[in-house]
């Protein structure tokens, strides 16, 4: 079985009166309370108890947690990322074969090459030049480092994730759905910005475990 998503202690998770063997497992901690980055750190500790108990409350099933697991570290398809490449002008109406595409992805054993995340990888055109698709001038990026190194940019890395952390954290403390600052704050993160839905939902989830 897997699980997946964060979130609780031990006496959490003995509320649902499974006993379970923790396993090591990748741990991204973000946030003014956790890392900021993508970069693999392997805790050893009550990994899997934290993830089941934040999966519990949000109602995730298994089957959901593998198809969504699968769905972001499912490399870019090589044929498809030419055929985007050729039909925009921004690309240059041109792209390397799909066989030297997943060359690359090969040599990067299908990681960040920055940060070695799995996450929504894709290409990146290391001189900031999308036309040149010299292979020496790709690399494989997550789509943290992909937003960190591209125009928009982001101030906020990871911000869904730490802001959803910070509410179900604060609610385990208060016992009751916190302010929108103080999930701000919590989190670390200039802004709210685009996770009030998200925030929505987590607040209708947890209300119903109050209930």
């Amino acid at each position: 079985m897997l699980y997946i998503m964060m979130g609780f202690k031990n006496h959490d998770f003995n509320r649902y009166g499974k006993k379970f063997n923790p396993v090591k497992l990748t741990h991204i901690k973000t946030g003014s309370r956790f890392q900021s980055n993508c970069k693999d750190t392997i805790q050893p500790e009550n990994i899997m108890q934290k993830l089941i108990g934040v999966m519990k409350l949000l109602e995730v099933s298994e089957t959901d947690a593998i198809k969504a697991i699968l769905n972001l570290i499912s490399p870019p398809p090589p044929p498809a990322t030419r055929q985007n490449w050729t039909r925009l002008s921004t690309f240059g109406h041109s792209a390397p074969t799909s066989q030297d595409l997943w060359a690359k992805l090969e040599e990067a054993n299908f990681k960040c090459q920055k940060c070695r995340s799995q996450m929504r990888v894709s290409f990146n055109h290391i001189n900031g030049n999308a036309t040149d698709h010299q292979l020496s001038n790709l690399e494989v990026v997550c789509f943290s480092c992909n937003r960190k190194v591209s125009k928009k940019g982001t101030s906020d890395m990871d911000h869904h994730f730490k802001i959803a952390m910070a509410a179900i954290e604060l609610w385990k403390e208060l016992s009751t759905f916190p302010t929108l600052e103080e999930i701000r704050k919590r989190a670390g993160v200039k802004q709210i910005g685009g996770a009030t839905y998200l925030l929505k939902f987590i607040k209708e989830r947890l209300m119903k475990k109050n209930g």
